[in-house]
């Protein structure tokens, strides 16, 4: 009987213990960044059959002739921009880039306007998730490129998609893309596209 009780007794002690660390512990996990950060490296940056450069205005551009890599949310695979992430306001996406890569630009809270040439067919998963300062997106492709799986989760509803004269219902019919309350005609090109 004496072992029954020691044995409760050491049971509810245990308990208690990890009901005052448990929650302790998971604060540490969750303020801990799972992804230290890369060591900055200068631009040009290469990614897949592309190269990223950056100005001091704040525009990323990535050129070139093909797909971009497929990046992960940690190292060594992260956009190798990632460092500058809060301080790219702009993404041009030049003519002759055909893929945006998954996870490019994921959580590029800085980020306020994408332009999309009409070379890009697809874009991947979760590529402009999260970029919380997001207003307007151009597409200037007249077919959607195809989506990855949630590419603009987690956009401000607010955001304004530009598609070519005419292919508004194309865009607003097209997985990924339907998401948009504000889909416009764009009138002209942006200056510098």
């Amino acid at each position: 009987m004496v072992k029954a009780v020691i044995k409760a007794l050491l049971c509810v002690a245990v308990f208690a213990v990890m009901a005052v660390l448990l929650p302790i512990v998971a604060v540490q996990a969750r303020e801990a960044d799972p992804c230290p950060p890369q060591l900055p490296t200068d631009p040009p940056w290469k990614s897949g059959a592309t190269t990223a450069t950056f100005s001091p205005n704040g525009t990323l551009t990535v050129s070139g002739s093909g797909a971009m890599a497929t990046h992960d949310y940690c190292p060594p695979s992260r956009p190798p921009w990632q460092h500058i992430a809060t301080s790219i306001t702009r993404v041009i996406i030049e003519e002759g880039v055909t893929h945006i890569g998954a996870n490019a630009f994921y959580g590029h809270t800085g980020l306020t306007t994408i332009t999309i040439p009409h070379s890009v067919k697809s874009i991947g998963w979760r590529a402009f998730e999260n970029c919380t300062a997001l207003t307007s997106i151009t597409s200037l492709n007249p077919s959607p490129p195809r989506d990855g799986f949630e590419m603009f989760a987690g956009l401000p509803k607010s955001v304004c998609l530009y598609v070519p004269t005419g292919k508004i219902n194309a865009y607003r019919n097209a997985n990924g893309w339907k998401i948009f309350n504000c889909i416009k005609n764009l009138t002209s090109v942006p200056i510098g596209e």
